[in-house]
């Protein structure tokens, strides 16, 4: 079958989409790694994919509706996110008005959580939770003369006004056995993907295990695993198990990423560093002759060990990105964040000793404990510390998430706002949250003085010239540099 999978415009009114994770709007385009997975799933069952995407060709809606028209498919696919719906399903309209009777598939956290949308008649379809072998499954049975839909595991359809939700795949238990992610695809868009963490072009992601077993009550991880996390919690009460990829998986992922040409990655998963020390330290050994830069996601508690810190900058580490959220012992236990601050600065310094570079992450009105004050204070001390990265958020209550039914239980919801979310806000910058003590205009005010006061330091910005290295690094990062502080 030929098949398409498409990123639509962002164009007409739509702000760019952050897929990843899906719940921001770009600041820096990165590949949309979950759609390169379920690509790659097709492709091992020898379907023919084409991948189209708006965005990197820098096309509108007129280019969508020429396209349509001069090619025909068998399929459609799109991985949507919170803050992609609309033009997601905006572009399913323009594929009806040609195709009307083609197969559309959706897959992600949103159509796995809301599902009514995206169901707009009998020949729209979503795979829930984790996509590749449900996928898979559902390509099969297409093919067939006589397709019985109500076998594939994980799918969700209309028949009439009828809605079948069909037993739930679980999860895949074994990832090392999934495909890698289908990069030859995006090769005419690898020199757009970048990340001002790292200096080597040109850049990609990868995944190195999904799920986490911490408990913070506002997290949305990358967009794969909350899409897993989701369809699992349906009939569980607890989160999904963790799985891992093996060391011998991820270095055989990256050798073929360095045949492929890339020479930097972003590695998106929070749990890259559990699986104990010598995997991490295998891993290290594996791809230290490489000569590829990759940074990660950690928790400041994992990264307590000096000698596998030195190992990581050994094989290319350039940054570790880590959870902070807040200083206030308090507060991080109401959040479940199961952190102790105190570790941050130790943290904070073994890294820097090893020669990586660690970049941290603050919410601004996790709960009803944060404050103006208390906020005034995690800037200060953020300003303080040896980093020169810090995203500094707006906490937002994503549907899905504990938070959010707290939240909506306390009254803490902007209701306008929040209704609004999935039109206009971008709710990493608009507060959609509102406290006695900590309106929602104190927390976007207070979130761009953080972004202001932190990246306006003079020692910070003398630093960040020293690593520019070409005219085009020089334009990446005054634009990122330029919405951080914007707040946009």
């Amino acid at each position: 079958m030929k098949i398409c999978l498409m990123i639509p415009p962002a164009k007409g009114g739509f702000k760019i989409p952050e897929r990843i994770y899906g719940c921001s709007y770009n600041i820096y385009p990165q590949p949309d790694l979950p759609l390169l997975y379920v690509a790659a799933a097709i492709e091992a069952k020898g379907h023919d994919v084409t991948y189209k995407d708006f965005v990197l060709d820098e096309e509108g809606w007129e280019e969508v509706d020429e396209f349509l028209k001069n090619n025909r498919f068998d399929a459609f696919i799109f991985h949507t996110v919170l803050l992609s719906q609309k033009p997601d399903l905006k572009t399913c309209k323009g594929i009806r008005k040609i195709q009307d009777n083609v197969p559309i598939v959706f897959f992600g956290p949103q159509p796995t959580y809301f599902p009514e949308p995206f169901l707009f008649d009998d020949k729209a379809f979503i795979i829930r939770g984790e996509p590749e072998e449900s996928i898979q499954e559902f390509f099969e049975e297409l093919g067939k003369e006589k397709p019985e839909f109500e076998k594939v595991r994980g799918l969700t359809f209309r028949r009439g006004e009828k809605t079948i939700k069909n037993e739930s795949f679980g999860i895949i238990k074994d990832i090392n056995n999934i495909p890698f992610p289908a990069r030859h695809l995006i090769a005419e868009y690898s020199d757009k993907f970048f990340n001002p963490k790292l200096t080597k072009r040109p850049m990609t992601v990868m995944l190195t295990s999904r799920g986490c077993p911490y408990r913070c009550y506002f997290c949305v991880p990358n967009s794969l695993s909350w899409a897993r996390e989701l369809e699992w919690k349906e009939g569980h009460e607890h989160k999904p198990p963790i799985t891992v990829r093996s060391a011998q998986n991820i270095i055989d992922e990256f050798k073929q990423i360095k045949e492929e040409g890339y020479k930097s990655i972003s590695i998106i998963d929070d749990m890259f560093l559990v699986g104990g020390t010598q995997r991490i330290l295998d891993i290290c050994e594996g791809v230290k002759d490489l000569g590829i830069e990759f940074g990660i996601l950690a928790r400041a508690d994992h990264t307590l060990d000096l000698e596998m810190l030195k190992a990581l900058k050994k094989a290319g580490c350039q940054y570790i990105d880590l959870g902070v959220e807040s200083f206030n012992e308090k507060i991080l236990k109401y959040i479940k964040k199961d952190l102790d601050p105190n570790i941050v600065k130790k943290s904070i310094e073994l890294i820097r000793e090893a020669g990586i570079e660690p970049k941290i992450n603050i919410m601004f009105g996790t709960c009803h404990l944060d404050s103006k004050e208390e906020i005034m204070k995690t800037i200060k001390r953020a300003c303080e510390l040896p980093v020169d990265y810090a995203m500094f958020s707006i906490t937002t209550p994503f549907p899905g998430t504990e938070f959010e039914k707290v939240a909506l239980e306390k009254g803490w919801i902007v209701k306008d706002k929040y209704e609004r979310m999935l039109k206009e806000l971008d709710p990493s910058k608009s507060a959609l949250i509102s406290y006695e003590h900590l309106s929602d205009k104190d927390l976007e005010r207070l979130a761009k003085i953080a972004n202001r006061k932190f990246y306006l330091r003079p020692k910070r910005i003398l630093r960040q010239m020293k690593r520019i290295k070409t005219f085009k690094d020089l334009v990446d990062t005054l634009k990122g540099g330029i919405q951080l502080i914007k707040g946009k």
